[in-house]
């Protein structure tokens, strides 16, 4: 027993310099891959930095697969792409980050018109032809930019921007138009000029809120007739000088929008709904302050046939009192 001891101890002895290194020494961690390339592909518009700000990641910062998926959620969610797909390539402790996207046509044109049958009180049909462009990723950072404009008897020109604050879901943005028209009812000419400038906030995915000011101008310039008699059977109508007015207000207005159509330019499914509520209050001028709620409301669904759709528009206006000569409401619209 004694020696079977001794040589026991002896073992320990010899063996105890590798059981105590072992049990000093530290466990080895396991590096994290970091992100060293990011290829972005497929983006003939939109900027790189565009894409990045909603992809959410950088080179130097450590590969997580979680926030790969989020980022390729983020992007989808935009509307600017058609397609979005992310490959990563890990080799050690470096990764690779593929984005392969697929844009969409952002340039949509519009065109349309009114007819109406009167006017100046007469039964004497006249048109307004309506044409835009409008730019949804305007320099490739989704900016909306919008021209219009219209020819014949009603004539006009417009333009508008509206910038987004990335990657906030806020934005701001201003515009402008020019119209000239007659009237339908009296003998009274138009020269309308109208600016705009409103900030707001996206909600949710499809619908946008806005707060906006409203300065306008009007110029009417209206043409009497008075009647002379020659005798008892003939009647003849003569000018009288017009009569010029320069109109100054200021309108206070809020907006909301939801748009769930498949696409916006000539739809076969979906619905979109657009309301404003606006006053003169804020500068009514020479005319008593009014409120006015105004909604448009589309519906769209295909068919019977591959090659037809049905389309379903409804809009109102409420005011809360008269609002005077200078903004009359007439029966009927676009």
């Amino acid at each position: 027993m004694p020696q079977a001891s001794l040589s026991f101890s002896f073992l320990l002895f010899l063996l105890a310099p590798f059981i105590i290194s072992v049990h000093a020494a530290p466990a080895q961690s396991k590096t994290s891959p970091v992100i060293r390339q990011i290829h972005i592909q497929g983006n003939k518009i939109t900027r790189h930095e565009v894409v990045k700000l909603y992809l959410g990641i950088d080179t130097g910062m450590v590969y997580d697969s979680t926030q790969l998926m989020q980022g390729e959620k983020r992007l989808e969610k935009t509307g600017l792409f058609s397609k979005v797909d992310l490959f990563s390539l890990v080799q050690h402790d470096t990764a690779r980050v593929y984005v392969i996207l697929v844009e969409k046509f952002y340039l949509y044109p519009g065109i349309g018109g009114e007819w109406y049958n009167y006017k100046y009180g007469r039964f004497d049909p006249w048109w307004r032809l309506r044409f835009g462009l409008d730019n949804t990723n305007f320099r490739g950072k989704m900016e909306l930019l919008k021209t219009s404009f219209s020819i014949w008897d009603w004539k006009s020109v417009g333009l508008s921007w509206n910038k987004p604050i990335l990657p906030s879901p806020f934005f701001f943005g201003m515009g402008a138009s020019l119209d000239l028209y007659p009237d339908e009812i009296r003998e009274v000419n138009y020269i309308d000029v109208t600016g705009r400038i409103i900030a707001g906030r996206r909600v949710l995915s499809s619908s946008k809120c806005a707060v906006g000011v409203i300065p306008t101008f009007r110029r009417r310039v209206t043409q009497g007739y008075d009647t002379l008699i020659n005798n008892e059977i003939t009647r003849t109508l003569i000018p009288l000088e017009p009569d010029t007015a320069r109109i100054y207000e200021a309108f206070a207005a809020l907006s909301w929008v939801t748009d769930q159509r498949e696409n916006n330019y000539d739809p076969s499914r979906g619905w979109y709904f657009y309301s404003d509520l606006r006053t003169n209050g804020l500068y009514p001028g020479k005319f008593s302050p009014y409120t006015q709620f105004c909604s448009d409301f589309r519906f769209y669904a295909p068919g019977l046939f591959n090659d037809n759709k049905f389309a379903c528009r409804f809009t109102t206006l409420f005011r809360n009192t008269d609002a005077g000569y200078n903004h009359a409401v007439q029966l009927g619209g676009e």
